[in-house]
């Protein structure tokens, strides 16, 4: 299978500003969202703590659900307007085993099992190989069919 590929700057914006699952930071927040509750209802000498756990938990969440989505997505534009290989048409070919590049920056053949993560979103399928490289498919340019497929073959080879 082969696909050809041009990532646009507002599709990688939304990919790098996804919301990633970070379970601690937000019950940190409504740890702290609580705790201010319970205090206040332990009586109104209180006043000063409960405002300083609630605006602490407030603080927590929005920066964990619209600060940090969005410095993310300015610094996605940023790092996609200086980089030579984020605009550039990439080919993928699919095989088997491996997925063979070519760009206007490189070519090359890797292997599917040095695939470390699979990314899927609803807008783009990512293939991470390890810290190097993240090959991204919009999902634009994929059918179903060939999105589950590849993901499929990727997480073969992670779990093999």
């Amino acid at each position: 299978m082969t696909i050809s590929v041009r990532c646009t700057k507002d599709e990688y914006m939304r990919f790098c500003a996804r919301r990633r699952v970070r379970w601690p930071l937000t019950v940190c927040g409504l740890l702290l969202g609580a705790a201010g509750g319970v205090v206040l209802l332990l009586g109104a000498a209180r006043m000063m703590t409960a405002t300083v756990f609630f605006l602490g938990g407030a603080i927590v969440l929005l920066w964990d659900t619209v600060l940090l989505p969005a410095v993310r997505k300015g610094d996605a534009g940023r790092r996609y307007d200086r980089s030579r290989s984020l605009p550039a048409a990439i080919t993928l070919t699919f095989s088997d085993t491996v997925v063979t590049v070519d760009s206007t920056e490189w070519q090359g053949t890797l292997p599917l099992d040095a695939v470390t993560e699979v990314i899927e979103t609803p807008e783009m399928l990512g293939l991470r190989f390890g810290a190097e490289w993240t090959a991204l498919i919009p999902r634009r340019v994929l059918t179903d069919e060939q999105a589950d497929d590849i993901a499929a073959r990727c997480r073969k080879e992670e779990t093999a």
